[in-house]
């Protein structure tokens, strides 16, 4: 059996409900203790509305906010407000002073059943509230209190789950705005951070290619003037100086990308590769 939850209000109010069906069941005990009642009957009848009451609010005892407007039509929300109506018509019976559990009653219909269907509970109950006191003698049938009495309850009670729901979607509300903000702020941050990684890395790439660019127009003249020396070592002196050159180049990258070099350009390989083809180009050039 799953849990199922009545909307939201304050968990204040949830624990100041249950502390009210507790003391006005305790209290119409003790009166009833008082007046002489048996009790056998009074320890029956109230546990049998606590027991009733604390089996449905295990059941119904979460707290969710999407149920607002869906409440009402559950068959296990209905079975336990009838069944704490009977269990609480018969309190009554056994002591009138169980009829102050009314009003905690009406709550109870108004979160459980919601403003619709609770409030139809909520008339029913204040009707059996007056008829019972006719019932029992506590007022007279023509008597102006026992009337309004229940009729204010009833009011009250609507009026104050009514107002605490309304203020429980608004709470809601101003909840899921403050998370959605916090969710675009993070997307904003995030993206000010790809574009700020973006734009260093095309400045990155903008100096790394400046650099080999001098380096290789350097190198491409220094390789030239290899190629038309007029001897060996002349050659080979320009090639020694496109090989500094390249190492210089070389270094320069390396230190915008701290390190990351390719492959073939590691451990002198261009080096060795200028030298021998500069001075294969100037052997040719003497046959």
């Amino acid at each position: 059996m799953h849990h199922r939850s009545f909307p939201p209000v304050a968990r204040e109010l949830l624990v100041g409900l249950d502390l009210l069906v507790v003391t006005l069941t305790v209290v119409g005990f003790s009166i009833g203790v008082r007046r002489g009642a048996q009790m056998w009957l009074l320890v029956s009848a109230a546990l049998l509305v606590l027991g009733v009451y604390a089996g449905g609010r295990l059941r119904f005892r979460s707290v969710d906010v999407s149920r607002l407007d869906r409440r009402g039509g559950d068959f296990w929300e209905i079975a336990w407000v009838v069944a704490l109506v009977v269990s609480w018509v018969l309190f009554t019976l056994v002591t009138p002073a169980a009829l102050w559990l009314s009003f905690a009653l009406m709550l109870v219909q108004m979160h459980v059943l919601g403003p619709f269907v609770g409030g139809g509970a909520v008339v029913v109950t204040a009707g059996l509230t007056i008829a019972l006191q006719v019932s029992e003698g506590t007022v007279g049938a023509g008597s102006l209190g026992g009337v309004v009495g229940p009729i204010l309850g009833a009011a009250l009670a609507i009026g104050v789950v009514v107002g605490l729901e309304a203020l429980a979607r608004e709470g809601e509300v101003r909840a899921r705005m403050v998370q959605e903000l916090a969710v675009a702020r993070e997307h904003l941050a995030h993206a000010e951070r790809e574009r700020a990684v973006a734009a260093e890395r095309e400045r990155l790439a903008r100096e790394i290619h400046d650099t080999l660019a001098q380096g290789f127009v350097s190198i491409d003249l220094l390789l030239r003037a290899a190629q038309s020396a007029d001897s060996l070592d002349a050659g080979e002196e320009f090639v020694e100086r496109a090989a500094q050159t390249a190492r210089s180049s070389l270094e320069e990258a390396r230190r915008f990308v701290r390190g990351l070099a390719p492959g073939d350009l590691d451990a002198g390989g261009l080096v060795a590769a200028l030298r021998w083809s500069l001075r294969c180009c100037v052997l040719r050039s003497r046959r």
